[in-house]
């Protein structure tokens, strides 16, 4: 009975091990290489149901979190940052603007609802008023995502837009080339 058992849990171990191969090797091939570890860290993540995006579903509510701290890895030299709560937002991960000085953030939880009361993104990229040359950086939101941008009472956000089409790292191939540190 032990042996029977042994062998099923190494017979699956091993499918697991070559899904994976698998995986790395017909999804990886595509990236960047300075973009795997981002990429890596999103291997076989199913995609996500618009629905599930917004703030009313938390089923899918890690899924989001992990595609922008992974977006948003690529503009860390080293260690990324810490997420930091604001009254504006459940959390936001600050990157650096270079040179200007600025920072933007990937955040996630807005807490000022819509005048209409509907459920929210959960994920937005946001530019709070303190950062340098805010009001060119709130011009650039606008221009990203005419007619989306928000308001709120510490700074500007536009949705993030993840793809619900997509699975894992096709999920975060648009941020990885529309965002990439230059």
């Amino acid at each position: 009975m032990i042996q029977l058992v042994r062998a099923e849990i190494e017979r699956i171990g091993t499918d697991i091990r070559e899904a994976i191969d698998h995986a790395v090797e017909t999804e990886l091939d595509l990236v960047p290489a300075d973009h795997k570890k981002s990429v890596t860290a999103v291997l076989g993540m199913a995609p996500i149901d618009p629905a599930d995006l917004l703030d009313d579903s938390p089923a899918r509510r890690a899924d989001t979190e992990l595609i922008l701290q992974e977006a948003a890895r690529g503009f860390y030299d080293g260690k990324i940052w810490p997420k930091v709560r604001d009254s504006d937002y459940e959390y936001n991960r600050y990157i650096p603007l270079t040179p200007m000085g600025g920072y933007i953030s990937t955040s996630m939880g807005r807490q000022t609802p819509d005048a209409d009361g509907s459920p929210q993104p959960w994920a937005w990229l946001r530019v709070h008023e303190d950062t340098a040359n805010a009001a060119i950086a709130y011009q650039v939101l606008e221009r990203i995502a005419p007619g989306r941008v928000v308001v709120d009472p510490h700074g500007r956000a536009i949705p993030f837009d993840i793809p619900t089409d997509a699975e894992g790292p096709r999920m975060l191939e648009p941020f990885v080339t529309r965002f990439s540190a230059p």
